[in-house]
């Protein structure tokens, strides 16, 4: 269950950092996806605490002799509505993803027109923490000429 939720973290954080490559989509509401990251984290860790109390207590249960294997099940089910409602949480949270996706905004004409120019022409950007480090490197300039998709 925890390697579902360090995957499924990897998986957002992949999604977020390549949507604007992808989608073309720029700014997102920081509160949704704030939301939707904790409602995620929320979810899987309450499932995997209860169903893991719930595990522990009916094999206890059984080892101590107490109980049979029959009677495992009616002394779990006290985890079944914290699971579920857990798992609806996960749900929300994914379909919160998609729509924070799917309703990002757009970029604008002029700043795909100027990530263009920059790439093509070889300048440097005027913001320092676009560059990965200090010895910023540009390619050979190339002829000024851009390419509308």
């Amino acid at each position: 269950m925890f390697a579902a939720c360090v995957l499924g973290m990897l998986a957002w954080s992949m999604m977020y950092r390549f949507t604007p490559e992808f989608f073309s989509r720029q700014l997102f509401d920081r509160r949704s996806v704030l939301l939707q990251l904790l409602l995620s984290e929320v979810g899987i860790y309450t499932v995997s605490t209860v169903l893991f109390a719930a595990g522990y207590v009916g094999a206890s249960l059984v080892r101590e002799g107490k109980v049979g294997s029959v009677f495992v099940g009616a002394s779990m089910e006290f985890s079944d509505i914290p699971a579920a409602v857990s798992i609806f949480m996960i749900i929300v949270s994914l379909f919160l993803g998609a729509i924070n996706i799917m309703t990002g905004k757009l970029k604008t004409a002029e700043i795909q027109a100027k990530d263009r120019t920059l790439v093509v022409s070889g300048e440097r950007p005027s913001n320092a923490a676009t560059c990965l480090h200090d010895s910023y490197n540009p390619l050979p300039p190339r002829p000024a000429r851009i390419l509308l998709i």
